[in-house]
């Protein structure tokens, strides 16, 4: 691997810390963004060690590959989609239920 691929890619852990290296031993975690990026345009996004994003898919591959992702469960975009729109339709009290209160997003 040459010296500017891996200065360009990026990893984001739940200790805080970030490494343009993966490190096994660390969970990857980002809120407000993608968690692992790659020299190629590959984004992936995680939180507590899990794939997971609500605002849309949570591996974006350089390839051209999309796939949605809640709490390393995977979803159709169909499905993400359908699953989303119940959310944002349930009262803001049992929104807020979840620890996570991931949903203050679409508020």
């Amino acid at each position: 691997m040459n010296q500017e691929s891996k200065a360009s890619m990026k990893f984001y852990y739940k200790d805080g810390t970030s490494s343009d290296e993966y490190h096994y031993s660390k969970q990857l975690h980002r809120i407000d963004g993608p968690a692992a990026e790659y020299g190629s345009g590959t984004k992936l996004w995680y939180v507590d060690g899990k794939r997971h994003r609500l605002d849309g898919p949570a591996e974006e591959w350089a390839s051209g590959g999309r796939y949605w992702w809640i709490d390393e469960v995977e979803y159709s975009e169909g499905e993400f989609n359908k699953f989303i729109q119940e959310v944002k339709e349930l009262p803001l009290a049992l929104r807020l239920i979840d620890p996570r209160e991931w949903v203050r997003n679409y508020e």
